[in-house]
C-alpha cells in the first residue's frame, strides 16, 4: 500500500514519500552541519555528532504526538505535528547530552557520548599539535582542539 503525505492529499494528486518527524529532524540537522561548516569544520563535526546521538531512538515521541493529535475529530496537519515531533525529538537529544555532559558518562546505547567523543577528538589534536606546528600548518592556533 502506497502511503501518501498530507501534500498529496491536499490535492496534488500524486504519490509521494513519506514526510515524518525522523525526516523532518534529518533535514534540520543536515542544514546545520552545512551552516556550521561555513563557519568552521569543527563546529560541523558537534552536529555531526548531535545528529548521530538524534537518529539512536526509536522515535516514541513523535508517535505519541500523532496519535495524540489523530484523536481529535479536527483533520491534522501533518507538516506541522512532524516538525513538532521533530523538535520534540531534538529537546529529547539536548537533555540526554546535557544529562551525559553533568554525569560525565562516555557511553550512551553502547556508543561514545558528545562529550566523550569531541575528549578524544581534543586529545588526539593536543598529541599531533607540536608535529603541526613544527610543519607550519596554520589550524594549530587553538591546540586544545576544543569543539
Amino acid at each position: 500500500m502506497k502511503k501518501y503525505s498530507s501534500y498529496t492529499q491536499s490535492g496534488t494528486g500524486r504519490p509521494v514519500e513519506e514526510f515524518t518527524a525522523s525526516k523532518s529532524l534529518q533535514g534540520f540537522l543536515n542544514n546545520a552541519i552545512e551552516r556550521a561548516e561555513e563557519v568552521n569544520p569543527r563546529f560541523a563535526e558537534l552536529w555531526r555528532e548531535i545528529a548521530r546521538v538524534a537518529n539512536g531512538g526509536k522515535g516514541v515521541r513523535p508517535q505519541l504526538l500523532h496519535m495524540a493529535t489523530h484523536s481529535y475529530p479536527a483533520r491534522p496537519v501533518h507538516p506541522v505535528i512532524n516538525a513538532v515531533g521533530a523538535g520534540f525529538e531534538l529537546l529529547h537529544t539536548a537533555l540526554l547530552i546535557h544529562d551525559d555532559v553533568i554525569d560525565q558518562d562516555e557511553l550512551r546505547r553502547h556508543q561514545l557520548t558528545v562529550n566523550a567523543a569531541a575528549e578524544r577528538r581534543a586529545a588526539t589534536r593536543m598529541a599531533l599539535a607540536p608535529e603541526r606546528r613544527r610543519r607550519g600548518d596554520p589550524n594549530t592556533r587553538n591546540s586544545t582542539g576544543a569543539v
